[in-house]
């Protein structure tokens, strides 16, 4: 059906008669029951029917505004809109009720000329014009019958969470901001948990660990090759050309003497290329019979990160995947010596700042605890601690050369001056309490003192590796 306005050119009408004669072409198919018949000078008419062979249209009621003939007219559609035809239906009705008194009129019509009228007597109000309020017996009864549904309470109070509102609000999720990740316990509604230090959103559905979901605000996702431990990837058949890679160098030991920085030659990897550690690097070099990757064979490794790596007769694995064990595209495997290597792929998420983040690290058992220190999950209770080495170690010496770890706490009490690390330098330093998060590269993580004696209630948040983006 049309939703067009019909323009027509030439009709004609008798008075008392409810049918319309289009005495020209004009078309007007497709015209829709309710759509409003406008001649200028004339209120509107609905029409009800139409007969294109005829050319004529049937009017809801007789038209009663005197005969005319070879004027233009339009056909408005808005028969849908129920509001307008109920409007037009009353002006309609309004002006036959006025014909009819006018007729029955006996009297004379006595005029009086008013001075100075209001603005509104002779135009339509704009919206500066209108005020005052309406009274509810001026409602329309949907509105007033409804009124309950419709009031609406004080500003919302985000503090009051479900309260704030009492109506089509009710259902308003609970909010929960704090420094700490969100407390698993008593069941309790769906909310909102705003954990600052992490900057995560998280839905708690219900009372479960796995009932809380974070809203994740990552770039991207990825995997890395992370070589921590002797691991290599192993040929099927030893291979002869160019060999390109882009690494991230964690350290390396030369002559019994372990570097983390600087420029060094890296015998584990192919060519035994001169590289800078501690940051990405690309490199290519010419061999001969190349066995392995990671392994000269002769005890050195290649401890680092790999992003891919290229043979020049057309080999490339793209190691952002987690090959293990085998790498299709290089006809290799990764392996160590006693053939038992574990999966060297990490899963990393891109923060907005281009870093790229591991899951946490934080192991269920620290490597090392004394007596001082009382584990119950993540938190550790110090009773007088005052031993230098009296502490809580989560890695092993070595575990984190070179690598770059984030590292959150949170201090439920402190009396004293504590650490983070083994060593006592000022970033590591703790002494008040409420959550601290430190990064660093080549650290050996630890809760301990840092001089005198402490007591303190310490949770562990979070141990995340941090690499860097790759260019």
């Amino acid at each position: 059906m049309s939703t067009y306005v019909f323009s027509l050119n030439d009709i004609s009408v008798e008075d008392g008669s409810p049918v319309v004669s289009v005495n020209n072409s004009d078309s007007f198919f497709g015209l829709i029951e309710g759509s409003q018949l406008f001649i200028a000078g004339k209120l509107p008419a609905t029409i009800i029917d139409h007969d294109t062979t005829a050319n004529t249209l049937t009017l809801k009621y007789n038209w009663q505004q005197g005969d005319l003939s070879n004027v233009a007219a339009q056909v408005v559609p808005i028969g849908a809109v129920g509001v307008l035809l109920q409007a037009l239906e009353n002006n309609r009705a309004a002006y036959a009720a006025f014909l009819e008194t006018m007729a029955e009129w006996s009297g004379d019509i006595n005029w009086v000329q008013l001075i100075d009228p209001p603005v509104t007597a002779t135009q339509w109000p704009d919206f500066t014009q209108v005020t005052g309020t309406l009274g509810e017996n001026q409602l329309p009864s949907a509105a007033s019958t409804k009124r309950d549904v419709m009031r609406v309470s004080p500003a919302f109070d985000t503090s009051k969470g479900r309260q704030a509102f009492e109506h089509n609000h009710y259902d308003q999720l609970a909010k929960n901001v704090s420094p700490l990740p969100p407390a698993i316990g008593p069941l309790k509604p769906v909310e909102l948990h705003f954990d600052t230090t992490q900057k995560k959103t998280w839905v708690m559905w219900g009372h479960n660990k796995e009932d809380a979901q974070p809203i994740e605000q990552y770039l991207g996702r990825r995997n890395f090759y992370q070589a921590d431990s002797p691991v290599y990837i192993d040929l099927d058949s030893p291979f002869t050309g160019d060999v390109t890679m882009r690494v991230y160098v964690f350290h390396v030991t030369i002559d019994s003497v372990t570097h983390l920085s600087g420029t060094h030659e890296i015998k584990g990897l192919p060519g035994s290329p001169t590289l800078t550690l501690g940051q990405w690097v690309t490199f290519t070099a010419s061999v001969t019979n190349l066995p392995e990757i990671g392994n000269d064979g002769m005890g050195n490794y290649f401890f680092g990160l790999v992003d891919y790596i290229s043979f020049s007769d057309g080999k490339f694995a793209d190691l952002s995947k987690p090959y293990f064990p085998r790498i299709p595209q290089l006809n290799a495997t990764i392996t160590n010596t006693s053939n038992n290597a574990s999966n060297p792929f990490i899963t990393c998420n891109q923060r907005l700042d281009g870093t790229w983040e591991t899951a946490d690290i934080t192991p269920n058992t620290p490597m090392t605890i004394y007596s001082s220190w009382v584990q119950d999950g993540r938190k550790f209770t110090a009773t007088a601690v005052s031993e230098a080495n009296d502490r809580v170690e989560f890695f092993s010496s070595s575990y984190l050369d070179g690598k770059t770890v984030e590292y959150a706490v949170a201090l439920h009490s402190l009396v004293g001056y504590g650490s983070l690390a083994t060593l006592n330098a000022n970033a590591n330093a703790i002494e008040i309490e409420g959550v601290k998060i430190f990064t660093a590269t080549s650290e050996r993580l630890a809760l301990k003192r840092g001089y005198g004696e402490i007591n303190a209630v310490v949770e562990v948040l979070y141990i995340k590796q941090l690499i860097p983006e790759v260019f």
